[in-house]
């Protein structure tokens, strides 16, 4: 492949031109067919994208017929996690990784298949590696720490984070993590200095994941105020995440201020009258503020079939308007009730998890 072409290639990848770049890779190969850089490019571009995984395998696949390279087999890996091929994934990634061993980008991807198995065991040993080769790179120690909180070993995540602070004291990821390790240890007003001396850090750019940690530590020490203000400034820098708005309701109820959780809420819902996240937080709330009258108003503006209805009612533990000999009958219909509609199904399966998390914990408080 010509040099230039390659450049501009990845100067088109650099300004986000993804279009172009994958105009000028079609161009190419409708002459090159068995360009195999040219095909790497175009799955890096379709990677980029993130639209089109199975295409993106496809071309570097395609590459690895060609030539056997490392690189290549790193994005036919990269694409299998991005398909949720996990296994697959993880298998093309260590063969990637093992065949070039210098390239820190190898054991970071492998690290992160292994996160989504849930094997954290095999994600550190990959970053130890990725540290091996990199060793005075601070993300990668961070993503030790982090790695070493998952295993419950957050005083050697502490360790490990105190000797990274004595290069880098005014690293914010640091201090993000080092809040993560003193939070799991019960030890929350170490978490505030933390997470406080994150945001500090980040001041020229603030990252709604940092705000969103103050808040939770905010919480745990009765700082509503200090909670809601974080929370604020998260929801204004990412205004369509349902966790952080499920925060909010959740400071307003838990703090006794139950009217502003359920006009919150209720404006939440009406924004997206099929979100099934941001209904169950209005049941939620309605459920704790025990309003009968505007639980039914909002059943009668959802339209839910009357399975679901009835669900939502025994979740807030609503006084039900039909006899019992009625309930299992009605129930037993949810599934056809809900089923096509993708709304409805996913507001019963939270619902239905929920109900059965309260319980199991009130059955393990009874013993």
């Amino acid at each position: 492949m010509d040099e230039k072409f390659q450049k501009d290639i990845l100067k088109h990848i650099e300004d986000e031109n993804y279009e172009k770049a994958l105009e000028d890779i079609n161009k190419h190969l409708s002459k090159n067919g068995n360009d195999s850089d040219a095909h790497a490019l175009k799955s890096m571009v379709l990677l980029e994208m993130g639209n089109n995984s199975k295409e993106a395998l496809n071309e570097a696949n395609i590459a690895l017929r060609i030539d056997d390279f490392h690189f290549y087999r790193f994005l036919a890996g990269s694409a299998m996690l991005e398909l949720n091929l996990i296994e697959d994934a993880i298998k093309t990634l260590q063969k990637a990784a093992d065949e070039y061993e210098e390239e820190p980008d190898y054991f970071i991807k492998l690290a992160s298949a292994y996160e989504i198995k849930g094997d954290n065991n095999s994600a550190l040993k990959a970053i130890i590696r990725a540290i091996k080769v990199d060793p005075e790179n601070g993300d990668l120690k961070i993503m030790k720490a982090s790695l070493l909180n998952a295993l419950d070993r957050e005083k050697e995540a502490l360790s490990e984070l105190r000797k990274l602070k004595e290069k880098e004291p005014k690293m914010p990821g640091i201090y993000f993590i080092e809040a993560e390790s003193y939070m799991n240890l019960e030890n929350v007003a170490e978490a505030e200095k933390s997470i406080l001396k994150a945001i500090e850090y980040m001041k020229s750019a603030p990252v709604p994941e940092y705000l969103e940690r103050a808040a939770e530590i905010e919480i745990l020490l009765r700082k509503p105020d200090e909670a809601m203000e974080f929370v604020d400034k998260a929801l204004a820098l990412d205004k369509e995440n349902d966790k952080l708005k499920l925060i909010k309701g959740s400071i307003l109820i838990d703090f006794g201020r139950g009217d502003e959780a359920m006009d919150f809420a209720f404006d939440e819902y009406r924004k997206n009258r099929e979100n099934p996240i941001l209904s169950f937080m209005l049941i939620d709330i309605l459920a704790e503020t025990e309003d009968s009258k505007k639980f039914n108003e909002f059943l009668e503006e959802a339209k839910f079939p009357e399975s679901l209805a009835i669900l939502s009612k025994l979740y807030a533990g609503m006084e039900l308007d039909i006899p019992d000999s009625e309930l299992s009958p009605i129930l037993s219909k949810l599934s056809s009730d809900v089923n096509g509609n993708i709304y409805f199904e996913e507001l019963a399966a939270i619902l239905y998890e929920n109900i059965f998390e309260d319980d199991e914990s009130d059955s393990d408080d009874g013993n």
